[in-house]
């Protein structure tokens, strides 16, 4: 077992230097200051100069002071946090509402306790939490609404600095949301947008005039594209295309008057398609946007269902 000498030459062992530490803070926090008969006893019978018992602390055991006190008026010798053995302010030690005097452990070890904890039970019962969150969640449907109500500007200031603080985690986050569920967001999305027709124009119409230069270049590049891929119909063959599908958008199955029919490439400009009619097919212009640049020839489903009725 180590030992330590005092100035006077007295060793004791490790087990005696905790004891007069805990004793000597004990007459500290009493606010005692008749010192040299105190320090005496405490150190097995050696006089050790007229120190007081804080200055003999500081003097032989600096290691046992506070660095820092959780609350400016404190003066506090502290405790020992029985983890990180840091000597820590009484006031910074996790207080249990079950007990009446506070853990010997520290705030900061406590919560880094019940961190380490936490994510190692919820990566071990990640379904059986999400099962209970959604259950939880369908049975206190008005009262999760009525919370968001009256606290909804905290909320939004807190997912906006989580949004600016984990950008890619919020990008991989809706990308993962939106593969499971893609056909229910693209039937409310579509449903929102038959319902908010004027709203939509309207947006268009702002953003036409604020962004020309943003339009014109765009233009500019599909029609290069277009020239590059070759090919034309004329307007003839256009309406020949689509008396032959009966004026029908072949990917909703809605008719002229109802929507209005465009062009749709096939095979799109940018992975190499045409111009010419053979690779244009007849959609409405939600369907048309919707398919994007995918390579989707609805002329096959519509042959299907000729054959079939």
């Amino acid at each position: 077992m180590s030992s330590t000498v005092l100035q006077s030459g007295f060793s004791f062992t490790k087990t005696h230097e905790y004891s007069i530490i805990k004793r000597l803070k004990l007459l500290c926090q009493q606010g005692t200051t008749n010192t040299c008969w105190h320090t005496y006893n405490l150190v097995g019978g050696h006089i050790m100069d007229s120190l007081s018992p804080r200055d003999y602390l500081q003097q032989e055991f600096p290691f046992c002071f506070v660095r820092k006190h959780v609350i400016d008026e404190c003066s506090c010798i502290g405790n020992q946090c029985h983890r990180c053995e840091d000597t820590v302010c009484i006031h910074g030690f996790y207080h249990d509402k079950r007990r009446s005097r506070p853990s010997s452990v520290c705030l900061g070890c406590h919560k880094n306790y019940h961190k380490k904890y936490n994510a190692s039970w919820y990566s071990s019962h990640a379904e059986e939490h999400n099962a209970r969150i959604s259950e939880h969640r369908q049975n206190n449907k008005e009262q999760n609404k009525i919370y968001r109500q009256r606290r909804a500007k905290k909320i939004n200031a807190y997912h906006r600095t989580y949004n600016k603080k984990y950008p890619e985690r919020i990008r991989e986050y809706n990308r993962k949301s939106y593969q499971i569920n893609k056909n229910q967001t693209l039937h409310r999305n579509q449903a929102y947008r038959e319902s908010h027709t004027e709203q939509f124009k309207e947006y268009w119409h702002r953003y036409y005039q604020r962004y020309p230069g943003r339009i014109a270049a765009k233009s500019a590049k599909r029609r290069a594209l277009k020239v590059q891929s070759g090919g034309s119909y004329t307007e003839q063959e256009w309406i020949d295309l689509k008396d032959c599908y009966n004026y029908t958008c072949l990917c909703c199955g809605k008719r002229e008057p109802e929507i209005k029919l465009c062009a749709d490439h096939v095979i799109p400009i940018v992975k190499g398609g045409s111009s010419y009619i053979s690779n244009i097919q007849p959609l409405c212009g939600s369907c048309n946007s919707r398919k994007h640049v995918k390579v989707v020839d609805y002329r096959l489903r519509w042959k299907e269902d000729e054959r079939n009725t």
